[in-house]
């Protein structure tokens, strides 16, 4: 019986998530289901997303958002080069946050959720826009701060990001750079001889 229930839920959610067309929030064109070739032609892409939903007035409107895994339903909201970036970013401290078991995923949506005045789902970076993107950065800082995690934010916003995550000398990396403003004060404070206060 169950897996009758199964197999019809599917078959359902399947007949919603049909192809559709997206406004665009950037030049007020429409975005389109697209093959992920159209936008990744000549370079290694994620094939768990075979397609995106992509502005007609691409690439001079340099908008898309990838679908779910399985269905056309689009993955969030359209982002520009800029929120992308932006939400990755955001992605990243989660990452660190969840990584130094602080909170889990779960709980970091709730609590911006929270502070933000957000709906729970609405929380989750993919449904971030231009207005919240940064005040939700904030909130990840501030966890991260608060229980006294060290992190640079030139290495988590760096191109370079992906790189040292995958010699695995990320978290090291992070920890040094954290370190640097508190070895340059305990140097100033010995250069004015108050090595004590220090």
């Amino acid at each position: 019986m169950s897996k009758k229930i199964q197999k019809r839920t599917f078959r359902k959610r399947s007949e919603v998530y049909k192809p559709q067309t997206l406004g665009c929030p950037y030049c007020g064109g429409k975005a389109i289901l697209r093959p992920t070739e159209y936008l990744f032609e000549d370079h290694i892409y994620d094939r768990s997303a075979s397609h995106y939903y992509v502005c007609n007035n691409y690439p001079r409107c340099n908008t898309y958002i990838s679908c779910q895994h399985g269905n056309f339903a689009p993955n969030g909201t359209l982002a520009d080069s800029w929120l992308r970036m932006r939400r990755i970013v955001a992605h990243r401290y989660i990452d660190l946050i969840a990584s130094n078991r602080i909170m889990g995923h779960k709980s970091i949506y709730y609590l911006i959720a929270g502070k933000l005045g957000l709906a729970e789902h609405q929380a989750h970076i993919r449904f971030s826009n231009e207005k919240n993107i940064e005040d939700i950065i904030a909130i990840l800082r501030q966890i991260l701060d608060n229980n006294k995690i060290g992190y640079s934010v030139d290495v988590m916003e760096t191109p370079e990001y992906m790189e040292l995550k995958a010699k695995g000398v990320l978290w090291e990396v992070l920890k040094n750079e954290a370190a640097k403003p508190k070895i340059k004060e305990e140097a100033e404070c010995k250069s004015r001889g108050l090595q004590e206060a220090c």
